[in-house]
């Protein structure tokens, strides 16, 4: 069960670009943990250089390299997963004996974090200190690990509980602005229709004015030139009977100026 365990603890620390143990691992924008070094050569080779936005190894979201974070929790689980890792490797490879007793290795201590066996517990060096069995201290790292490897997906759930409601919220927005833009487009198109119909209209009813206004000059200029025809005419009948002699001049006078007058206030009057 230790071992499934470890087994578990290890892919949890292991990088996925590189398939090792992370090297001082960093945080990207989805959440996702990778050596600094793997993550930057996929930076590299599709980044700002290529035009080609970097993404995710694992998830393809993008990301970008200023919102790098230290992953110190990551590196801290890394450095006790290799502690135990050491222990076990010592063990079985029959390296549980005391270098300085010779005796079989049974305690760690939790002060300065050294293995001892039982002269080494009971000697005045240790006596003081906090000493448990291996198997103890092993499983106590074992939680530890355990402990901030729940924490570090309880971290990611939230980032990716953020990035999805933020996407959301994203969405909703670009398909309101859609929606808007349709009604703008529909309205102003609304628009243009009735002022066309307008125009139209407006248009018809000048060419009509125009037209009406045509003709009106047209029967304005015969009208006042067949008045000017008569006047001409009356003037020339008046210089004519100007000329005449004086009798017969005073004989027509009433008669002939009078109609005259009556014909030419007539054509005003019409």
């Amino acid at each position: 069960m230790a071992c499934a365990l470890l087994d578990l603890l290890e892919e949890e620390v292991t990088c996925a670009i590189c398939l090792t143990y992370l090297e001082d691992p960093v945080t990207i924008d989805c959440g996702h943990i990778f050596c600094r070094g793997c993550v930057a050569k996929v930076h590299e080779f599709r980044g700002p250089a290529l035009l080609i936005p970097p993404s995710c190894p694992l998830c393809k979201r993008t990301f970008r390299k200023e919102h790098w974070k230290p992953a110190w929790q990551a590196a801290s689980m890394v450095r006790n997963i290799r502690k135990v890792k050491e222990r076990e490797e010592r063990a079985a490879g029959g390296e549980t004996l005391c270098g300085k007793h010779g005796e079989k290795l049974h305690f760690h201590c939790e002060d300065d974090g050294q293995l001892l066996c039982i002269v080494c517990r009971e000697s005045r060096e240790h006596r003081p200190h906090e000493v448990t069995v291996i198997e103890e201290a092993a499983q106590t790292y074992r939680e530890k690990i355990l402990h901030h490897i729940q924490l570090f997906k309880k971290q990611r759930d939230e980032i990716l509980d953020f990035q999805s409601i933020g996407k959301g919220k994203i969405q909703m927005l670009l398909t309101q602005t859609e929606a808007d833009e349709q009604k703008v487009k529909s309205e102003f198109r609304q628009i243009h229709q009735f002022l066309e119909r307008q125009e139209c209209l407006l248009l018809g009813h000048l060419k009509l004015l125009s037209r009406w206004i045509r003709e009106g000059q047209l029967e304005y200029v015969a009208r006042f030139s067949e008045e000017f025809s008569c006047l001409g005419t009356l003037i020339a009948e008046l210089e004519e009977k100007n000329q005449q002699p004086d009798i017969p001049l005073l004989e027509v006078r009433g008669r002939g100026l009078t109609r005259g007058s009556a014909e030419a206030r007539e054509h005003w009057r019409a």
